[in-house]
């Protein structure tokens, strides 16, 4: 299996699950939506302070905010080594919804990220749902030097592969991709 498949892999385990998490949070309260962007300005590495809550309903008259913590993951044997130009790229552990990108990009990467993030999180809700029913969108980015985590949540793997040509573009040298949280 090559980068290519491990990321497809990755997301389509991560969307099936996802699916389900989905209709089963909308049973038991009755409804709700799937993928809200909220604020959350208490986190200062959370890219403009948003992010893509997995599901929302009500209960009781309150909203309850779920969040799918994935069962089932990709796992790799062995990392496997790549190229993107001249920027080297190791992939340890890929999980869709926690990726962890260690990089060694020079400088200050938000105003590089900002147009990415714009269209992958979409913060104005200016894209329709794709053909599978999703709207191709991004959970959440947070930024720490040499650092980012970013929650993939419906995204294409277009998003992920973009990503990694602006980090190239950016200067890195060399990334390595790595689960963040542990499994359960």
């Amino acid at each position: 299996m090559n980068g290519n498949d491990v990321v497809e892999l990755a997301r389509k385990t991560y969307l099936e699950e996802f699916a389900q998490f989905v209709v089963k949070a909308s049973r038991q309260v009755g409804g709700g939506h799937a993928e809200v962007t909220i604020e959350r300005s208490e986190d200062p590495t959370l890219f403009r302070g948003l992010y893509r809550v997995d599901f929302i309903g009500q209960d009781q008259g309150k909203s309850l905010a779920t969040e799918l913590n994935p069962d089932r993951r990709v796992r790799l044997d062995t990392p496997i080594n790549g190229a993107a130009g001249m920027m080297q790229v190791r992939m340890e552990q890929i999980v869709w919804d926690d990726v962890g990108i260690v990089h060694d990009a020079p400088g200050d990467l938000a105003g590089a990220l900002a147009p990415w993030f714009d269209h992958w999180f979409d913060p104005d809700d200016k894209r329709s749902p794709g053909a599978g029913g999703g709207v191709d969108v991004i959970h959440a980015l947070s930024m720490e030097p040499g650092l980012l985590h970013v929650d993939f949540g419906t995204a294409s793997p277009d998003a992920f592969w973009a990503l990694m040509t602006l980090l190239r573009d950016a200067g890195a040298q060399g990334v390595t991709i790595r689960e963040t949280r542990r499994p359960v």
